[in-house]
C-alpha cells in the first residue's frame, strides 16, 4: 500500500516477523489475524500508532480475496515502501502530472463514476475550457485515471507518466556487445590502468567478421557502458582490492563504550617532527609515538616516545604509563595546570594486527592483566577511530607550533629542511607532550563528548570506579622472554651474565644439582631475572650478580657490547665494561666529524619518553647509561623541564632552546 492506508478491511501489517490481517475494531482496540495460523493481535488503537510510528508495525502492500492473501517479499525493517519523489522528475512531466489531478479531483467532485464514458467526456470539456487544455483526454483515459487514484487511495504518483522512469533497452547488436565487453575486461579493466580512450580504440581496432555491416559505437556510448558497471567491481580491477576498499567503505560507529575504561584504543604513529640530543645538539630523527587512549572519555591514558620502530617495547612501555599514577609530573613539571587522574587496567584493548599486537606476548600480557584484546579488521582504521583521531588532532593543534616540524612527503616539504630548523630537546619534546595532553586536549571540550574528556573521565569513575594494578612486575614477567637454563654452582648463566641470590640457592638445595628450570628474561633491563619454581610454578626474581653493570641495560646494548668487544673470548663484565668506555670515545669522535650517528647508535642510547620521567640522564654522548651508571662527572646532568645549555659548542650550527608554548 503506497502513501495511505485506511483502518479497514483489507489492510495488512508485519509485526515481529509475522504478517497480520485488519479484522475488527471493537471499543478502542484493534484485532488482527494471521492468516496462516489464525493467531489474533490485539492492539489499542494508541499502542497501534505507537509502533507504527517507531516502525515496529509496517504496513504491507498486498492483495486480499476471499480465498487467499497475496503478500510479496517484505522490505529490511526501515526500507521506504515507496521511493517516488515527485520533484525527481523533470519539469515537464510534473506540469503532467497537474494536468491529470486538475482532471480527476474535477470529476470526482462531481461525481461522476469512471464508467460513464458520456457524462465523463462531456465535463471533460469543461473542465478543459476552464484549464485552457486545447486537447482533453479521452474517456476510456480519464476512466483509467479515475480507478488507478482511487485504489490507491488518493496517492498522487499513480498517475505519474511511466516514460521518464522507463528502461532503456540496448540496441547494439549481440556481437558488438560482445567486443565492448572484452575491450572493458581486457584493457580498462586491468591494473596497467588504460584510459577509456585507449580500451575504446582497441575496441574499434578488434578484429571483426568479414563482410559486417555492423558500425563500431561511438565513445560515448563505449563509456556509458563502463560507468554502468559496477564501479567497485571495477576499481579492484584496477586499483586493487585493499585501496578499493578504502575507497568504498563506509565507516560506522564502533561498540560503544559503557564506562571508563570499557574499550582503551593502542596505536603508533611516527611524528612528522625532528628532536635533537639534549647534550651534543645532534638531530636524532623523528621519534615514534606509541598511545594509548579510552574510547568512552576520549581522554589519554599514557603513552610512550622513542626512535624505536613500533614494537613489543613500545607496548610495554605504553602500558606502564597508563598503568602507573601520573601524579608525579606535577613534582617534575610545576607549570601543568590540570591534574591526570586517567590510569588503569582497561577491560578491552583494541589494536590492529600490527607484529607486535599479534605477539603471544602481548596476549598473554594483556590476559594477565585480566583483560581482553580485540582486533579490528585488516587496514580498517575506521574501526577505532578516535585514536586516530587523536593523531590528526596531535599533528594539527601541536605539531604545527612546534620547532622542527617536518611534513608527510618531499613534495610538501620543499626547500624547507626539518634537521637545520629541528630545535627542540628531546626531554623539553616529552615536556610539551605530557603540558599539551594535561592543559590541552584532556581539558578542552570535545565536541562529541559536549564537555572535556577530563570531565567526562571524573563524571564515569564516580559510578565505576577503574581498576588498579598492584605491582607492575607481572607485565614484566608477561612481556619477558622464556628461556630455560641450567641451576649450576654460580646460579644461572644468560649471555654470559650470572644471576643468584639466596632464593636460588634455597631452590638448589630442595631439587638439586645439574637441575634445568625455566626462567624468563625483561629484554629492557637484565638488572633480574624471573626464575619459576618447578613445583609451585610461581615465579620469583634473582638479581644479577653485577648489578652495578646490569641494571637498567637492554638486552640490545648488551649484545651490541658483546659483538663490539675487542677480544672476542673474554666475556667477562670487566672486558664489556672496557668496551663500552672504547664505543663512547669513538662515538665522541664521529659526532665532533661528522655530526651525526647511526641508527643502531642511537638504539643503544635508550633515549625515551619513560627515562625522561624517572629523571634518567640519556644521551647519544652515552649510548650505555643505566639507572645506576649514570653519565660521567665532566658531563652535565639534565633536567626534564629545562636542560641546562652544555658547555661544547652545537654541532651544524644548530641553535637549541627551550620552546614554550600556548594552547
Amino acid at each position: 500500500m503506497d502513501g495511505f492506508f485506511y483502518i479497514a478491511e483489507g489492510l495488512v501489517i508485519a509485526y515481529q516477523g509475522l504478517i497480520y490481517e485488519y479484522r475488527v475494531r471493537i471499543a478502542s482496540e484493534l484485532q488482527f489475524e494471521n492468516p496462516e495460523t489464525g493467531k489474533l493481535l490485539t492492539l489499542s488503537e494508541q499502542d497501534f500508532f505507537l509502533e507504527l510510528q517507531s516502525r515496529a508495525i509496517r504496513i504491507v502492500d498486498a492483495f486480499s480475496s476471499p480465498k487467499q492473501l497475496q503478500v510479496p517479499d517484505l522490505p529490511d525493517p526501515g526500507e521506504f515502501q515507496s521511493t517516488v519523489r515527485l520533484d525527481q522528475f523533470p519539469e515537464r512531466w510534473q506540469k503532467d502530472l497537474e494536468r491529470k489531478l486538475c482532471y480527476v479531483r474535477a470529476l470526482i467532485a462531481l461525481g461522476i463514476s469512471r464508467g460513464q464514458l458520456t457524462h465523463l467526456k462531456l465535463a471533460a470539456a469543461k473542465v478543459a475550457s476552464e484549464m485552457g487544455d486545447a486537447r482533453p483526454p479521452a474517456p476510456s483515459t480519464l476512466s483509467n485515471w479515475i480507478k488507478c487514484f482511487q485504489r490507491s487511495h488518493g496517492d498522487p504518483s499513480v498517475l505519474l507518466s511511466r516514460h521518464p522512469m522507463r528502461k532503456r533497452t540496448l540496441r547494439t547488436p549481440a556481437t558488438e556487445e560482445a567486443l565492448i565487453n572484452d575491450a572493458i575486461e581486457n584493457d580498462f579493466e586491468t591494473s596497467r590502468r588504460c584510459s577509456i580512450t585507449t580500451a575504446h580504440q582497441a575496441y574499434l581496432d578488434a578484429d571483426r567478421p568479414k563482410g559486417s555491416v555492423e558500425r563500431p559505437v561511438c565513445y560515448r556510448t563505449f563509456a556509458t557502458r563502463i560507468h554502468r558497471k559496477n564501479q567497485e567491481t571495477v576499481d579492484i580491477s584496477r586499483i586493487g582490492r585493499t585501496a578499493a576498499r578504502q575507497d568504498y567503505r563506509m565507516a560506522r560507529a564502533q561498540l560503544p563504550a559503557a564506562s571508563p575504561l570499557d574499550f582503551v584504543e593502542t596505536d603508533h604513529t611516527l611524528l612528522n617532527l625532528y628532536a635533537i640530543d639534549d647534550y651534543s645538539f645532534t638531530p636524532l630523527g623523528r621519534p615514534t609515538l606509541t598511545v594509548i587512549r579510552d574510547r568512552y572519555s576520549r581522554i589519554i591514558l599514557g603513552f610512550y616516545l622513542s626512535f624505536d620502530s613500533p614494537s613489543l617495547n613500545s607496548v610495554h612501555g605504553a602500558l606502564r604509563h597508563s598503568l602507573c599514577a601520573h601524579t608525579s609530573i606535577a613534582t617534575v613539571w610545576p607549570d601543568l595546570e590540570n591534574p591526570w587522574p586517567a590510569h588503569g587496567v582497561g577491560a578491552t584493548y583494541v589494536s590492529d594486527h600490527g607484529v607486535e599486537f599479534m605477539s603471544p606476548r602481548y596476549r598473554m600480557a594483556i590476559t594477565s592483566l585480566g583483560a581482553e584484546y580485540l582486533y579490528c579488521g585488516v587496514k580498517t582504521p575506521w574501526h577505532k577511530a578516535p585514536v586516530e583521531r587523536f593523531f590528526e588532532t596531535l599533528e594539527s593543534s601541536f605539531l604545527e607550533a612546534v620547532p622542527g616540524k617536518t611534513f608527510r612527503s618531499l613534495k610538501d616539504r620543499k626547500d624547507y629542511d626539518p634537521r637545520r630548523h629541528a630545535v627542540v630537546r628531546f626531554s623539553t619534546l616529552v615536556y610539551l607532550l605530557h603540558k599539551w595532553c594535561v592543559d590541552a586536549h584532556n581539558a578542552k571540550p570535545n565536541r562529541s563528548l559536549c564537555c572535556s574528556p577530563l570531565d567526562k573521565w571524573i563524571e564515569g569513575t564516580r559510578d565505576s570506579p577503574p581498576a588498579y594494578v598492584a605491582s607492575l612486575d607481572r607485565l614484566s614477567l608477561q612481556f619477558g622472554e622464556a628461556r630455560r637454563g641450567r641451576l649450576r654452582h654460580d646460579g644461572i648463566q644468560y649471555l654470559h651474565l650470572h644471576y643468584a641470590d639466596n632464593k636460588l640457592e634455597a631452590l638448589r638445595k630442595e631439587i638439586g644439582t645439574k637441575q634445568s628450570v625455566n626462567f624468563v628474561v625483561d629484554p629492557a633491563d637484565l638488572g633480574q631475572i624471573y626464575v619459576q619454581h618447578p613445583h609451585d610454578k610461581h615465579y620469583f626474581s634473582v638479581s644479577c650478580t653485577r648489578s652495578d653493570y646490569a641494571r637498567g641495560l637492554t638486552q640490545f646494548q648488551h649484545r651490541y657490547l658483546l659483538g663490539a668487544s675487542e677480544n672476542g673470548s673474554d666475556k667477562s663484565v670487566d672486558q664489556l665494561r672496557r668496551t663500552r668506555k672504547i664505543i663512547r670515545e669513538r662515538l665522541a669522535d664521529e659526532l665532533e666529524r661528522h655530526g651525526s650517528i647511526r641508527k643502531k647508535d642511537l638504539r643503544t642510547a635508550l633515549i625515551d619518553s619513560n627515562a625522561v620521567l624517572a629523571g634518567h640522564a640519556r644521551s647519544v654522548m652515552n649510548p650505555f647509561a643505566s639507572s645506576i651508571e649514570a653519565i660521567s662527572e665532566e658531563e652535565p646532568v639534565v633536567s626534564t623541564s629545562n636542560p641546562p645549555q652544555p658547555e661544547v659548542a652545537p654541532i651544524s650550527n644548530i641553535v637549541a632552546y627551550d620552546v614554550e608554548m600556548d594552547w
